[in-house]
């Protein structure tokens, strides 16, 4: 018998390859649509939840954070199950200072301050993707990369949002204090040195913006990178076609995140008519939080 494009059971069966399980490991609990920072992470699990199934093991640095999240009914569905990783120690001996000095560990390394932990959340993270025999490991930020190693037969793809050594290079050149400037010229030695190995480590290296690729890839050549921009997708998204008439500046963001009430002040100081519009009409609408 031969079966068709819309058999059930064809459509069953394909879905069921095409599906895979991934592990998210995140350095904390990923904001939704409905809560202060970027839903980046949020809103790209939201989307492969529909054909995957996700696992997430997270730091949690809020106990209020995670009710705030585990009562959105947005977040419902998303993620198979929800792993909490213990947070590192508060406090560090003299001598593991030292070594992290010695090995010009980046900050957030953890591998020379606490040896003890770090080994803990390699196991914990590596039994989980056994468990849950999981076909890929998707890392959110450059902090939990140290715990994550990718091989041919677990692989596993970082999302660094932004190239640290650019972002360190700009904060440098804008600090007009020596001593800070030189601190920022050894922390973007460092990062640099990190980022270098991302190709080795990661058969992909995804970027929120095209200039952090291109850092990545100055850095690392062999590297396979990707830049995934944050906003709306106007190519999915697009206007129904009717024009509307109006004077309102509605900016949906969170606006008490210092970024964005940069790029506000900044866009309304660019465009001075409409300025004035906004402040005539009750100013410019944003979340506070």
């Amino acid at each position: 018998m031969t079966a068709t494009r819309n058999d059930p059971e064809l459509q069953a069966y394909v879905t069921d390859v095409l599906s895979m399980r991934i592990l998210v490991v995140a350095g904390n609990i990923s904001a939704s649509t409905s809560m202060p920072g970027s839903p980046r992470l949020f809103s790209l699990c939201r989307e492969l939840s529909r054909s995957h199934e996700l696992h997430l093991a997270t730091r949690c640095l809020s106990q209020e954070r995670f009710h705030w999240f585990s009562n959105d009914d947005a977040t419902r569905g998303i993620y198979a199950s929800i792993t909490i990783l213990p947070n590192p120690p508060s406090t560090v001996a003299w001598w593991a200072r030292q070594r992290h000095r010695l090995h010009r560990a980046v900050y957030f390394e953890s591998q020379y301050l606490h040896p003890d932990y770090h080994r803990q959340i390699c196991r914990t993270i590596r039994a989980l993707a056994t468990k849950e025999h999981v076909a890929i490991i998707y890392v959110d930020g450059p902090e939990m990369s140290q715990y994550v190693e990718s091989d041919q037969t677990l692989p596993a793809f970082i999302d660094v949002h932004d190239s640290l050594t650019l972002l360190c290079t700009r904060m440098m050149k804008a600090e007009t204090q020596w001593r800070k400037k030189c601190a920022l010229y050894l922390q973007a030695r460092d990062v640099s040195r990190w980022e270098r190995c991302l190709g080795k480590r990661f058969p992909l290296v995804i970027t929120n913006a095209p200039v952090d690729e291109s850092m990545i890839k100055r850095l690392s050549p062999s590297a396979k990178t990707l830049a995934i921009a944050n906003g709306v997708d106007t190519e999915f998204f697009t206007s129904n076609g009717e024009y509307v008439q109006s004077n309102k500046l509605v900016f949906t963001g969170v606006l008490g995140y210092g970024p964005n009430q940069d790029a506000v002040n900044l866009f309304l100081r660019v465009d001075t008519s409409l300025h004035s519009r906004a402040l005539s009409r009750g100013g410019v609408l944003g979340r506070r939080k």
